[in-house]
């Protein structure tokens, strides 16, 4: 491949973009449902709001090493997102799938 060539993205990278894709706008649609169920209601509190933000941040914090390993073309995507979805929680399994996603191990 001539250096100058755009690279693509593997299948196990292409499948792991697309779920982040994918539970990205879920959650935008999860956040205007409860604001329009707030807005209808009349019933409309900033902590409710404060707290939409906070989840939305949470989950994006939370989702940084499967999206680092996708962006830096990282050979094992799908494991490191799947390690990051399933063990993360644990915090020592969240930092361990950001320290795969940084490994040199890129494509």
């Amino acid at each position: 491949m001539p250096p100058n060539a755009p690279r693509r993205l593997n299948a196990a990278a292409s499948q792991c973009l697309f779920i982040l894709v994918l539970i990205g706008p879920i959650g935008v649609l999860a956040n205007l449902v409860i604001a329009a169920t707030m807005i209808a209601s009349s019933h409309i509190e900033p902590p409710a709001i404060g707290a939409m933000i906070l989840v939305n941040v949470g989950i994006a914090l939370y989702l940084l090493p499967a999206l680092i390993a996708v962006l830096r073309r990282h050979r094992q995507p799908l494991a490191i997102f799947l390690l990051n979805l399933v063990l993360g929680w644990t915090v020592l399994g969240w930092i361990a799938a950001l320290v795969w996603a940084c490994v040199n191990d890129t494509e």
